[in-house]
Formats: C-alpha cells, sequence, structure tokens
C-alpha cells in the first residue's frame, strides 16, 4: 500500500491499493491533459504572441534557419538585426511604390545594405539606436531604395 494525495484538498492523505493507485494516477493524468487542451484552444482562439510564435516555430524552414544561424545569443541579436533591417527595407519599399517588394528585389537590396560599407555602418547605427528605444525605424532605408537600374551595373562588378 501507498499514500497519495488527492487533489481535491492536498492536506487529505489516504491509502490506496496498488489497483486504485493506477486509478488514481490515470485520473490525475487524464485531468492534467484535459487542463492542458483547455488552455491551448484559449491560446489557439485568442490568437495572440504565444501562439504565432508556435506557429512560425513549428516550420522546418524556421527550426533549420535557427539551427544553422541561431546558436548562441550574440547570433540571435544578429538575427533581430536582419529581420528589423528587412522589415524597414520591405515597409519603405511599400509606402515609395506602394506595391511589395519582389523576392529578387529584396534580395538585392539586402545585399546592398550589407555590401556597401555606408550603409552597413548606417543600419548598425539604426540598430544600435532602435535597440536603445530611441527610434523605431531605420531612416536610412530610402537611400538604399534608389532606382535599381543603373546601380546594378555598378554593383555587379564588385
Amino acid at each position: 500500500m501507498s499514500i497519495v494525495r488527492t487533489d481535491n484538498d492536498p492536506s487529505l492523505s489516504r491509502t490506496l491499493s496498488p489497483a486504485a493507485k493506477v486509478y488514481e494516477n490515470a485520473r490525475q493524468a487524464l485531468a492534467i491533459k484535459e487542463e492542458i487542451n483547455r488552455v491551448s484552444s484559449k491560446i489557439e482562439a485568442e490568437g495572440g504572441f504565444i501562439w504565432r510564435l508556435h506557429q512560425v516555430m513549428d516550420t522546418d524552414v524556421f527550426t533549420g534557419f535557427i539551427e544553422d544561424f541561431g546558436k548562441t545569443s550574440a547570433d540571435m541579436d544578429i538575427l533581430c538585426f536582419f529581420i528589423k533591417l528587412y522589415q524597414n527595407i520591405e515597409s519603405c519599399y511599400q509606402k515609395k511604390y506602394s506595391v511589395k517588394p519582389a523576392k529578387s528585389q529584396m534580395l538585392f537590396f539586402m545585399k546592398r545594405a550589407m555590401t556597401n560599407p555606408v550603409f552597413r555602418k548606417l543600419a548598425t547605427e539604426a540598430y544600435s539606436k532602435y535597440k536603445a528605444e530611441e527610434t523605431t525605424g531605420f531612416s536610412f532605408v530610402e537611400r538604399i531604395l534608389v532606382d535599381e537600374r543603373p546601380v546594378l551595373d555598378q554593383e555587379s562588378s564588385e
């Protein structure tokens, strides 16, 4: 025989037979499972941060990306930098041209931001200000969005 606490009143203890202990453990496990389902259903219905984080993290693409590029806290900070830069480029482009940039344009602008020493310096300074909560955007981004055609020849030779 063993002593098991009931979940109705933790101060009460009673002696249970082995069969009753199995039954009690199963009942408690079912109660835990029901609580997990209730809470997760509520989280899903609310669609807030936890649910959206799960949706993002529950993909092979994201998992692989984090495994490759997010191993340390410094890596995660760099990822946050690039995410913020990407968002700002995309947002600025949409404001300027009233259309979302194509994949090729985003790749071009991201590479330009990081390979051009002036843009890279501006990006890192803007991110430092962003982290210090002095700003919400990267004001220099408009300079990256000049008409691509004249600079394609110049930058492709680099």
